[in-house]
């Protein structure tokens, strides 16, 4: 990124300090800033953090002997899966909120059937060295760092003393079927998007993703949020429609992530994938 303009003391400063944070690497045109004798363009330790300087003219000679870069680089994975919250107290037949607060349980048939699927595309991302992301709620026992809204009509129904998606407990790890491999990724989320307030957007341009493949739940709730926030972000999702929860079937939810992302079933992802380059878009 190139980047001019003012004020050098806030917003060109910020605006390059996010950036870097972001994963985009900027050049500061010295030159072409305001205040021209903003301390920050020339004081060690002052000067706008993360960025290179450089002048209007370099930048001219820069354009005029450069060729158009590729738009994608061809050895970066393109893809990526994420796995989203296939957590113990979500998806278990004894999780808290069926023992003590009358939730239906997941039938077993099904339950079955998405982790299958849900296992089976993130061995075929892995075969094809491709990164696996696992994304999970994981909160104080106090709830302070949720970002969800106060209450939720289920924990209160709780006798003292049962714990639900708290810090390092069993309710947050994956579930035993799907449990992260080395090499995958686990990154702690306090609400219901991925993307909100967590690393994961520089985590996947650090990786050189620009697609992801989504399995997991719920489709009314932290996998629409994803979907939504992903898309905003500029990543072309694929939902497995299969692979994620409340099971239902038909999924009439899957309806309208449609306008945001492909609605597709494993086995037609599975068999894309063994067939596809790196960045190759499924149908």
């Amino acid at each position: 990124l190139l980047i001019a303009g003012g004020g050098v003391v806030d917003t060109v400063t910020d605006t390059v300090r996010t950036a870097g944070l972001l994963g985009y690497w900027t050049h500061v045109v010295q030159d072409a800033l305001y205040p021209l004798d903003a301390p920050e363009l020339r004081t060690p330790g002052l000067r706008v953090p993360g960025g290179q300087r450089t002048s209007l003219a370099e930048v001219l000679q820069l354009v005029a002997n450069t060729e158009r870069a590729a738009e994608i680089d061809a050895s970066a994975p393109g893809y990526a899966m994420l796995i989203i919250d296939m957590q113990n107290d979500f998806i278990r037949p004894d999780r808290p909120p069926v023992v003590y607060s009358g939730a239906a349980p997941i039938p077993p048939e099904k339950r079955e059937r998405m982790l299958g699927n849900a296992s089976g595309a993130a061995a075929a991302m892995r075969a094809r060295g491709w990164p696996v992301v696992y994304l999970k709620i994981s909160w104080r026992t106090d709830q302070l760092d949720s970002v969800h809204p106060n209450g939720n009509g289920v924990t209160e129904r709780f006798p003292e003393g049962v714990t639900y998606l708290v810090n390092d407990s069993w309710g947050t790890e994956v579930v035993a079927e799907l449990a992260p491999q080395p090499g995958d990724f686990v990154v702690e989320k306090k609400g219901a998007s991925g993307f909100g307030l967590t690393y994961l957007h520089r985590l996947l341009r650090n990786l050189g993703v620009h697609r992801c493949l989504v399995a997991g739940g719920s489709v009314t709730g932290c996998v629409r949020a994803t979907v939504m926030d992903g898309t905003a972000l500029g990543y072309d999702m694929t939902v497995l429609a299969d692979a994620t929860y409340p099971p239902e079937s038909p999924q009439p939810h899957l309806d309208f992530l449609a306008p945001w992302a492909r609605v597709r079933t494993t086995d037609e992802v599975i068999a894309e994938l063994a067939q596809m380059t790196a960045g190759a878009p499924i149908a």
